[in-house]
C-alpha cells in the first residue's frame, strides 16, 4: 500500500481555520480569473499557469463572496449573539434563521443543525420552535443529517428538542473535565487540561439519559463523573451535545484554545453523515532533493448525485506565489470512488530549497463561489547542492499530462 503524507499538523485548529481561509480565497481568484471576471483579493497572489505564464488579467485585493464551509449549517437565532459570532470567528459559513422562520424551513437543504448555548429563557422563542420540529429534526438526523446542541439551563424546554430524554442539575459551574473516549473524533487533539479551566468550563451536565450514548467526556469536579459531552449516531445521522459553552469563551475569552478546537470538531464530525464530493491530495513523501521522483496521488468520492464541479489543482510555492496544474470542468458520477496514487508523477529538477504545497479543490461553477471541498499536501525540497543554480517550477509541471479521468 502506498504511503501517504499530508501537510503537517498545526497546534490548533485555529491556525487550521486560517490556512483553510487563505486557500479558499485563492480558489476564488481560480475561477474569477478563468472565467474572466475581474478581482481583487486581501492578500496579494499572482496565478501562473503551468507553463509559467500570467494571466491576461491582473489579479490585485481580492472581494467575493467564498464559502470556507463544505457543508451547509443551519443556525437558529437563540438571542445570543455569541452562537453565531463564534462561528464567524472561526471562519465558517452558515444560515441564520429565525424561530418563526425555522418553522417551515426545509432541513433536507443543510447539513448541520446548529444550536448555540442558551443559558437563560431564549428571548426569541427558539426553544419553543425546536420543540415544535422535534419530530422532523429526528426524521433529519436518520436521514443523515448532523445535529449540535451546547449548554442549555434555565428553560423548562432545556433539551426538551433532542432525540432523547435527558435530566440535568440546571445552571451548574465547573472547570474540570476528563475524556473517556479520546480516540473519538470529537476529541481530536483535545487534552483534558484543554477542556478544563475555562473559567466554567461545564455549565450543567447530564445526570439520566433515556437510551444508549456514547460518553465522551465526564465532569470531574463533582465527585460523580458525571457525562458532560455525549454523541450519538443514527445510521449516518450525528448528534453531539455538550454541557459546555465553546461558542461564549470563542467571542468573550477564556479556555485557551479548547473551545475552538471542541466546536470545530463538533461541527465537522456533526457534518460526515453529508453526503458531499471530497477531494483528497497527498504525495508519497514528505522531503525531496534533486533528482528524487515525486508521486502525487488523488482520491475523489462523490456519494450522491451526479454533479458538476470546477476540479483545481495547483502548487503554492515558498515564497506564496502558485502554479496551476489543472483547473477544468467536469461532472462527478454518482457513486463514484476514484484512488490514484499516481495522479501526477515528477522528476525532480533543481527548484528553489523551502516548504511548497500541493492544493486540491472542487468548486461549486456558480456565484458566489462555493468551495465544496479542499485539501493540501505539504513537503519539503532541498537542494542537492547547496548554492546550486535553480530551475524554475513550470519546468517540472510540464513533465506530466493531467489526465481527468473522473468525470463522465
Amino acid at each position: 500500500m502506498k504511503k501517504r503524507y499530508k501537510r503537517k499538523k498545526m497546534k490548533s485548529e485555529k491556525a487550521k481555520v486560517k490556512t483553510k481561509a487563505k486557500a479558499l480565497v485563492i480558489c476564488v481568484v481560480f475561477l474569477m480569473a478563468m472565467s474572466g471576471g475581474v478581482v481583487s483579493a486581501d492578500v496579494s497572489s499572482v496565478i501562473y499557469d503551468a507553463n509559467g505564464n500570467k494571466p491576461a488579467i491582473e489579479i490585485k485585493n481580492i472581494k467575493s463572496a467564498t464559502s470556507m464551509t463544505p457543508y451547509k449549517i443551519l443556525v437558529i437565532d437563540t438571542g445570543f449573539p455569541e452562537n453565531y459570532q463564534a462561528l464567524d470567528i472561526l471562519g465558517y459559513t452558515y444560515t441564520l434563521v429565525t424561530p418563526s422562520e425555522f418553522m417551515s424551513v426545509d432541513l433536507s437543504q443543510y447539513d448541520v443543525l446548529y444550536v448555540g448555548w442558551i443559558p437563560d429563557p431564549s428571548p426569541t422563542g427558539a426553544l419553543d420552535a425546536l420543540v415544535s420540529r422535534k419530530n422532523d429534526i429526528i426524521d433529519f438526523l436518520h436521514s443523515g443529517g448532523g445535529v449540535i446542541a451546547l449548554a442549555e439551563f434555565d428553560d423548562p424546554l432545556s433539551y426538551k428538542w433532542l432525540p432523547f430524554d435527558v435530566s440535568t442539575p440546571g445552571l451548574d459551574y465547573g472547570d474540570l473535565v476528563t475524556i473517556q473516549m479520546p480516540k473519538h473524533p470529537l476529541m481530536n487533539n483535545l487534552t483534558d487540561a484543554l477542556l478544563s479551566g475555562w473559567r466554567s468550563s461545564v455549565h450543567t451536565y447530564f445526570t439520566w439519559i433515556s437510551e444508549p450514548v456514547d460518553v465522551i467526556a465526564t465532569e470531574s469536579y463533582t465527585g460523580g463523573n458525571h457525562p458532560c459531552i455525549i454523541a450519538k449516531e443514527y445510521g449516518t445521522g450525528k448528534i453531539a451535545v455538550t454541557g459546555m459553552d465553546p461558542d461564549w469563551h470563542i467571542v468573550y475569552g477564556g479556555g485557551g484554545d479548547g473551545p475552538e478546537i471542541l466546536l470545530a470538531n463538533m461541527l465537522d464530525w456533526a457534518a460526515e453523515g453529508a453526503a458531499g464530493p471530497t477531494v483528497s491530495i497527498y504525495t508519497d513523501e514528505t522531503s525531496y532533493t534533486t533528482g528524487d521522483t515525486m508521486r502525487v496521488g488523488l482520491d475523489v468520492s462523490n456519494p450522491g448525485d451526479a454533479m458538476p464541479v470546477i476540479f483545481a489543482i495547483w502548487l503554492e510555492m515558498p515564497e506564496g506565489g502558485i502554479y496551476v496544474l489543472t483547473f477544468t470542468s467536469v461532472t462527478l458520477p454518482a457513486g463514484l470512488d476514484y484512488s490514484n496514487p499516481n495522479f501526477a508523477v515528477f522528476t525532480l529538477p533543481s527548484i528553489p530549497s523551502g516548504t511548497y504545497m500541493w492544493h486540491a479543490a472542487l468548486i461549486e461553477p456558480s456565484r458566489p463561489v462555493e468551495v465544496i471541498s479542499h485539501d493540501t499536501a505539504e513537503w519539503e525540497f532541498v537542494s542537492a547542492v547547496a548554492g546550486a543554480p535553480t530551475e524554475d517550477v513550470s519546468g517540472m509541471l510540464e513533465q506530466t499530462a493531467v489526465v481527468i479521468d473522473i468525470g463522465e
